[in-house]
């Protein structure tokens, strides 16, 4: 859970699933990268995935480490990389995150649970992290609209210059195969206008 705003070295915000990049401190120090589970004052709780050496005692695959704010740098943020766990490339297993308290993974095959230690010592610590990019969210969808045509003068008007865009029929561009010229502008209305350059309305 987070509890307090951080940020990195660079002065980004850090968020609870980000995936961020740290030196941590001590006599075994070694550079990490993976997801925060936690946030703290001026520390974040982050779970190791790239460091998959067995034996070591520096932090390896599935360890969780403090690293302070200082020693942080932003990767990439929750909302575009998700990490789903640790494929074992002995059998092709994917084992997921469980438990964050405990760092618990769960088996693939039955409902068991390992802690990171052990789930190292099956495969001799030969575990590689699998990152999920997120899809982008859709864009927004386009107004298909190119005029509105005025009811009972039959009167076209470009997007820009119609002045009752609600109460006119609203037109497309398969509506209007051949364009047409704004009644009120003169601009083809197939032809996108920014409203700063479009020639002034005529007053006769």
């Amino acid at each position: 859970m987070t509890t307090s705003t951080l940020t990195d070295a660079a002065g980004r915000t850090l968020h609870q699933g980000d995936h961020v990049g740290g030196t941590t401190a001590g006599r075994y120090q070694t550079t990490i990268t993976g997801p925060i589970l936690q946030t703290g004052k001026g520390k974040a709780k982050v779970l190791v995935t790239n460091r998959p050496q067995p034996g070591s005692v520096r932090a390896a695959n599935g360890d969780t480490v403090w690293i302070s704010d200082d020693r942080l740098f932003l990767i990439h943020p929750a909302t575009t990389r998700t990490f789903t766990g640790y494929r074992s490339h002995e059998d092709g297993r994917l084992w997921t995150l469980a438990k964050t308290k405990d760092t618990l993974f769960e088996s693939p095959m039955a409902p068991v649970r390992y802690t990171a230690a052990s789930l190292r010592a099956l495969y001799q610590g030969n575990l590689h992290a699998v990152w999920q990019d997120v899809p982008a969210a859709p864009a927004a969808e386009e107004d298909p609209t190119v005029a509105y045509r005025a009811p009972g003068s039959g009167r076209l008007y470009c997007v820009g210059c119609c002045p009752g865009n609600g109460l006119f029929a609203g037109l497309t561009s398969d509506d209007l195969p051949d364009g047409g010229l704004c009644d009120d502008c003169g601009v083809d209305v197939l032809i996108p206008q920014n409203p700063s350059t479009r020639p002034a309305a005529r007053t006769s």
